[in-house]
Formats: C-alpha cells, sequence, structure tokens
C-alpha cells in the first residue's frame, strides 16, 4: 500500500503528460457578401466534446469560432477514423450543423474530416452564402483540442 501511494504521484504525471492540451487553431479565407475574409479560430470557444446522451451513445458536439463566422455541430457519436473524408453536412454522421456569418446562416456546407483522434479533431469546411445575397464562398481550416472539462456522463 506505502508504494502504491509513492507511485500515485507518478502515474498522475504520466497521464497528464499523455493528454494533448494545445490549443485549437484554424482559419477561413474566401468571400461572403463582396468582402474579402481572412479571420482566425477564436482558440478559447473552439473544440468538441464527448456527450452521454440518455440512449447511451456518445454524442461529439463541436463548436468552431472565428471573428464572424460561428460553427455549432454535432456528430452522432464521438468522431473517429470512420468519419475521415468529405461529404455534405446532412450526411446522417451529423445530428446538425449550423454555420452563421454575422448571425446570418449559411446556405450550403461541406465538411472534410483528416484527422479524427481521441484528443483532436483536424479538417476544413467550405460553405457558400444565400444567392439572394452577393454569392460567396468560404474555406475555414480546424484543428480542434477535446474539452475533456465538457464531457459528459449521464
Amino acid at each position: 500500500m506505502v508504494a502504491m501511494k509513492r507511485l500515485a504521484p507518478l502515474f498522475l504525471l504520466l497521464v497528464i503528460g499523455c493528454v494533448d492540451n494545445r490549443p485549437s487553431t484554424g482559419d477561413c479565407t474566401g468571400t461572403i457578401n463582396g468582402l474579402a475574409i481572412s479571420e482566425k479560430l477564436v482558440a478559447a470557444e473552439s473544440y468538441f466534446w464527448r456527450d452521454d446522451d440518455i440512449l447511451g451513445d456518445e454524442d461529439g458536439p463541436l463548436q468552431m469560432r472565428y471573428a464572424r463566422i460561428a460553427v455549432d455541430a454535432q456528430f452522432d457519436d464521438m468522431p473517429s477514423d470512420r468519419d475521415k473524408g468529405t461529404y455534405v453536412v446532412t450526411d446522417p454522421r451529423l445530428d446538425r450543423w449550423y454555420t452563421t456569418v454575422d448571425g446570418t446562416s449559411a446556405s450550403t456546407a461541406t465538411l472534410t474530416v483528416t484527422k479524427a483522434e481521441r484528443q483532436r479533431l483536424v479538417g476544413s469546411f467550405v460553405f457558400a452564402t444565400p444567392p439572394e445575397d452577393a454569392p460567396g464562398s468560404v474555406t475555414c481550416t480546424f484543428d480542434l483540442r477535446r474539452a475533456f472539462e465538457k464531457d459528459t456522463d449521464d
């Protein structure tokens, strides 16, 4: 028992050392309503987490914030290798996907996931503004940290 008490701090240090706590990064470039866009991801407001729902599966909510662009989305299950690839955001793998620019919804979006691991979600998305506005298209990249502090156990 004494030996275990001595090893506990070492074990905790090893576990903490394995967590990828780098901040989230990314940017957006393109044109919206005739205006050039060049924005950086707001690291403190951009991440994904695990949400145990009442049905027993683990949803994967995520949020990304750029200066004027916001994305609120949720994978039907925690993102993993099976989600790598490119697909329209109405794909059943996503329970929801909302992209807004200055509070106005974007009309279409395509998501590409290049890395989906326990602690990181990396990829890009492209969206277009509605045709009744001045048409535009923006490409955004993201490298999201997992916000373990937001994980839930229902």
